[in-house]
């Protein structure tokens, strides 16, 4: 690793650690503990397990890519040389070092201003797009020189090698690959020049017919038009030079998505939009290019400044989106000052969304219901059944003859990933799709047959075998990554990437496990990841949904409940679980009676509590949101808050709520709405209405494993004011003139304030597992201290003081004892002077590790 010069650099960037010392894995933890902070563990097993809060930056670098490989993470940056960063989980990164450098000519086409990088693999090999210019004292030559660069290498840690050639014919920068997940077929998009005169800059895209090639033929997507996308931010001063760059795109339900930078990257108005297209290519240059949405999903804040140029890589677990992008913290040394933050991106039907950028506590993105990176050497462990062969871990992967199988309960609904490699000389492996009893369904890369084949045997009888034969060239003997989606008696199945089989039988529809397999020989296996998820679009007809009541069908892409009536009608689905997420779209059919409400179950136990969370429909724009918690079909607990003011009830709405244990957040349209605890242990989630008609879209469920945060809305973002009269919906108790302060947040809109000696706010957190605990906070004051008391039922309290301007980060470490797993949070102050305050954001309380 040459970033520090006291370990060697492996083919491998997980076998960097292992190359090194102690002393020198500890200074690699020291020199990344500023960015982000290990706080504390989950309980997985594997190695590598994350820290469920992180702050944000976690790198201090500008323009990141990330690649996941064999279920691991790879971030690339701007510099010259390039340089690469390794990481688990997302949030904590080990510096791999330079992966490519710039050439010793004098004149190359790639010697100065090397930036954003991008690294994709296909079929053994890793390719590294890249922008990159000559060098010359004339600034024009300079800027009119700027190509897209390719290089290649055999490792994600490198080196790579460039190819000696431009891609891109022309001016080019901020290289994207996107391969259609549909068509398997490969498309680069990047920022163009459209007039020689620098008047700014816009985004096309080419084919690919293979990753060292373009078609020639690019084809217009977008051009600056927004008045944030100019140089300057002032359309008004004839100076016009409007910008697009930085493209990232996506696929969801046949639309295509392209996130983009707008503006310039060293103002204030540097933002992040996305435009999106139900076709990649049309027209040419004179096309008429994608619908860009408005406004921005991610500007700047008065603490985060210039969020742009970002990539997106799903989560360790396979269904989260997540993004890395480059802003600046305020304050700052000057433009150039740009830090990589990474943060979830959601989805509101059809609309993107993101929170805004934060220095505060963020929860890790979530982990598999099982995850095995093979760190270690010896047998497969006790997170495996060996059914049969000879299977050990060496090199950082597995390897065996046989089948394995993952020591999980049976699931109904499942993602599998597994990432597979064959010996030269052939034979078959894969992975056990599904296994029941006698029935399974194996999924295999036939080095033979040249192949993906799908096969077994269900209720006696074989399979109906699918043969899809690989590509020309497809090289068995390099990593490919398989992806298993099981939704009942649904079986899809992604190689690299691309859909190219399904499977539905009835006799699918039940719980199954899942595993490894390997004929022939040995094979070799890495990144294994089991989440427990499903997803449903309703783009076909859907008889997956346990039904009570009503009249459900699926019709234009949509689940309508079609019966009129006062009825409550509910269609539950998925496993019981304590801790989960789960999400769907909701639209009003028709307004009938302001008492009816549509949206979400939230819970439904066993015994058949419900907690429903849902809208109704008053006089506009008086719509309310309403929580309730029903027990032996009686209602026990209800509050509403209102819908924001215009509110429309014949559109598309996405309620979340995300569950652990007794609490319940409860989201709308990303926006925080209610946060409250009801005694409710494993439950299903589902979707309701009660008096009115409804269509619902995107639903969908997945296991939490990273804990959240214990606080409820410790961000005070959906705290009610007093004079809304909805203290039920406040899960802090506020007194003496606390307040939520619409000013001067550490994150969000909204802090806590204290302004004198009698005002106080307090949390009960109930449920918690005895152990050790911490609570981190967000504090400022001015003339005077503030006061931090932890008090765990049973247990001696804590306290701790703060004082000074300026956001100071409070970490309170106590113990829940045995036979409480209650605390008590209070936050008071201590003041003097004429204008005294304390102010409290981003309260998270957490487990520490095992």
């Amino acid at each position: 690793m040459k970033a520090h010069g006291f370990c060697r650099a492996d083919a491998r960037a997980r076998s960097v650690l292992r190359s090194c010392g102690t002393g020198a894995v500890a200074l690699l933890l020291s020199l990344a503990a500023p960015h982000s902070a290990l706080l504390a563990q989950t309980t997985m097993g594997d190695s590598g397990a994350p820290a469920v809060v992180y702050t944000n930056p976690v790198l201090p670098q500008a323009d990141p890519s990330i690649l996941k490989w064999n279920g691991e993470y790879y971030l690339y940056a701007t510099g010259n040389p390039i340089r690469a960063y390794h990481s688990t989980d997302l949030v904590h990164w080990t510096e791999i070092g330079p992966v490519l450098w710039g050439p010793e000519e004098p004149y190359a086409a790639n010697l100065t201003d090397v930036w954003a990088p991008e690294v994709i693999y296909r079929n053994g090999t890793f390719y590294m797009y890249y922008t990159a210019s000559k060098a010359s004292p004339d600034w024009r030559v300079g800027e009119m020189a700027r190509r897209i660069g390719v290089a290649t290498s055999e490792s994600p840690a490198g080196p790579f090698v460039d190819s000696g050639e431009p891609l891109t014919p022309g001016w080019g920068i901020d290289g994207h690959v996107f391969r259609d997940p549909d068509s398997g077929k490969d498309y680069l998009f990047y920022s163009y020049l459209y007039d020689p005169r620098l008047p700014g800059a816009g985004l096309v895209v080419d084919s690919m017919p293979d990753p060292m090639r373009v078609g020639g033929r690019p084809s217009h997507v977008t051009r600056g038009s927004e008045w944030w996308e100019d140089k300057d931010a002032d359309p008004q001063n004839g100076s016009l030079r409007y910008t697009n760059e930085g493209p990232t795109v996506l696929k969801k339900d046949g639309t295509y998505y392209l996130i983009y930078s707008g503006g310039s990257w060293d103002l204030p108005t540097y933002a992040l939009a996305y435009a999106v297209s139900d076709r990649v290519m049309e027209g040419g240059l004179d096309g008429p290019g994608w619908t860009k949405v408005m406004p921005p999903i991610l500007r700047s804040t008065p603490l985060v400044e210039a969020p742009g140029h970002n990539s997106v890589v799903k989560a360790p677990n396979n269904v989260d989106d997540i993004t890395a992008y480059h802003a600046r913290v305020v304050p700052f040394t000057g433009p150039g000052d740009r830090q990589t933050f990474v943060d979830r991106l959601y989805w509101n039907h059809e609309r993107l969304y993101m929170q805004p950028p934060s220095t505060g506590g963020l929860p890790t993105p979530d982990l598999p219901l099982f995850r095995d990176l093979f760190d270690r050497e010896g047998g497969l462990g006790s997170g495996w059944e060996v059914a049969n062969g000879s299977w050990r871990i060496e090199s950082a992967e597995a390897s065996g003859s046989g089948t394995a199988l993952i020591a999980t309960e049976p699931l109904q609904h499942y993602l599998l990933e597994a990432n597979v490699r064959l010996p030269a000389r052939g034979g078959e492996a894969g992975v056990v799709a599904f296994r029941n009893g006698d029935d399974v369904v194996e999924v295999l890369l036939d080095a033979e047959r040249r192949a993906l084949r799908l096969a077994g045997r269900v209720g006696g009888e074989a399979v109906e075998g699918t043969s899809v034969p690989v590509e020309e060239g497809f090289r068995f003997d390099v990593y490919h990554q398989l992806l298993v989606t099981k939704n009942a008696h649904r079986l899809q199945v992604e190689l690299d990437g691309v859909r190219v089989a399904s499977l539905e039988l009835e006799a699918l529809d039940a719980a199954g496990r899942v595993g490894l397999l390997a004929r022939g020989g040995r094979a070799y296996f890495d990144g294994i990841a089991l989440t427990s998820w499903f997803r449903d679009a309703f783009d076909q007809p859907d008889d997956t949904w346990e039904i009570s009541g009503g009249s459900w069908m699926v019709d234009e892409g949509a689940l309508h409940q079609g019966a009129g009536g006062a009825d409550r009608y509910v269609a539950l689905k998925g496993e019981p679980a304590e801790n989960y997420e789960f999400s769907a779209s909701v639209r009003w059919r028709d307004e009938e009676s302001s008492r009816s409400t549509a949206g979400i179950v939230a819970a439904a136990t066993a015994s058949g509590d419900l907690v429903l969370a849902g809208f109704d429909h008053e006089i506009w724009p008086f719509g309310r949101f309403h929580v309730r918690h029903v027990v032996n079909g009686q209602v026990v607990h209800s509050l509403s808050v209102e819908t924001p003011r215009g509110f429309l009830f014949n559109v598309f709405h996405t309620i979340s709520v995300t569950k652990q244990g007794e609490a319940f957040t409860f989201t709308l349209d990303g926006r925080e709405i209610v946060a409250v605890r009801f005694p409710v242990g494993e439950a299903r989630a589902g979707l309701y209405t009660e008096g009115v008609r409804a269509a619902f879209d995107d639903a969908s469920l997945k296991r939490i494993v990273v804990p959240r945060n214990r606080v409820l809305n410790g961000s005070f973002e959906a705290e009610r004011w007093p004079e809304e009269g909805n203290a039920a919906a406040n899960p802090w108790r506020l007194t003496g003139g606390a307040m939520v302060n619409f000013c001067c947040a550490h994150s969000g809109v909204y802090r806590l304030l204290l302004r004198q000696p009698e005002s106080v706010a307090e949390q009960t957190v109930r449920g918690l597992e005895p152990g050790s605990y911490t609570l981190w906070a967000w504090v400022t004051t001015r003339d005077a201290e503030g006061e931090v008391v932890v008090s765990p039922a049973g247990g001696a309290p804590v306290q701790q003081s703060v004082a000074g301007e300026g956001w100071h980060r409070v970490l309170v470490e106590f113990e829940v004892p045995p036979g409480s797993g209650e605390v008590t949070l209070r936050f008071s102050g201590r003041f003097e002077g004429n204008a005294p305050l304390v102010a409290v954001d981003d309260v998270y309380l957490f487990e520490r590790g095992s």
